[in-house]
């Protein structure tokens, strides 16, 4: 990082990422406020009859809070910078962000835009992909000094592939492939056991076919499949079967 930075360089390009999918997201959205959402506006004001037309409430709470958003951060880049801000179109504004965004790093409130930004995308997926996402609580981050908890996020409309990635519930940087956070939080923990710093919170010897199957995006069949060809490690306990990560990780890395 640069001095005076308060948000590192893969920070600052997911902000970016997030910041350049909220104008399609905007519009997906909008496509969207016809039809019924979870919640619905179905009644006039002042009446008690429905109208029978369809309202996503949802759809649009969605799409003012990413013009509110934008509105907000762009006058506050526009007052720093001592230039002219953007017409207020979620376009004009996403673009306008990005392209200030090497700037916004430095800026005290970066932390907050990062988180806000991260919510905001995440309130305007669950709208476009309502029944797509399940979370699976896979152990503690695995960055240094955070105190944060991982979730991998299972999409089913992804390619096997592509379809997990890991978050963390602190900090909206720290976000991985499923089955690269297995390796990197082994990683640093021998390299803290070879500083002699504080003792690691080490990441799970152990997973189940769960666990497995959402980290490296596979079936459950080819998980068992898999530890019964290469003879996992495994041990039983309270009636549910675990895989020694170690073996998972040589056979399923590759």
């Amino acid at each position: 990082m640069r001095d005076g930075d308060r948000l590192c360089r893969h920070c600052t390009d997911l902000l970016v990422t997030q910041a350049g999918r909220l104008p399609a997201l905007f519009v997906e959205c909008g496509r969207r406020l016809g039809a019924r959402g979870e919640r619905r506006a179905e009644r006039v004001s002042g009446g008690s009859t429905p109208t029978g037309l369809p309202f996503n409430i949802a759809a649009a709470e969605a799409r003012s809070a990413i013009v509110g958003v934008l509105s907000s951060w762009s006058a506050l880049i526009a007052d720093g910078r001592r230039i002219a801000a953007p017409r207020r179109d979620v376009g004009s504004m996403a673009s306008f962000f990005v392209g200030h965004a090497d700037w916004l790093r430095s800026h005290e409130a970066a932390g907050e835009g990062s988180r806000e930004l991260d919510q905001l995308t995440r309130q305007a997926r669950r709208v476009v992909d309502p029944e797509d996402l399940r979370r699976v609580e896979v152990g503690s981050c695995v960055e240094l000094g955070c105190a944060g908890f991982l979730v991998a996020l299972v999409r089913k409309d992804q390619p096997r592939g592509a379809r997990t990635e890991v978050r963390c519930s602190h900090e909206a940087g720290h976000r991985w492939a499923g089955h690269e956070w297995l390796q990197l939080g082994n990683r640093m923990a021998r390299a803290r056991e070879r500083t002699g710093t504080a003792a690691p919170r080490r990441v799970a010897a152990w997973l189940t076919v769960t666990d497995i199957a959402a980290l490296w995006g596979i079936a459950p069949g080819s998980v068992y499949r898999h530890a019964s060809e290469q003879n996992w490690t495994r041990r039983r306990l309270g009636g549910r079967t675990y895989y020694g990560a170690s073996d998972v990780q040589a056979t399923l890395n590759r």
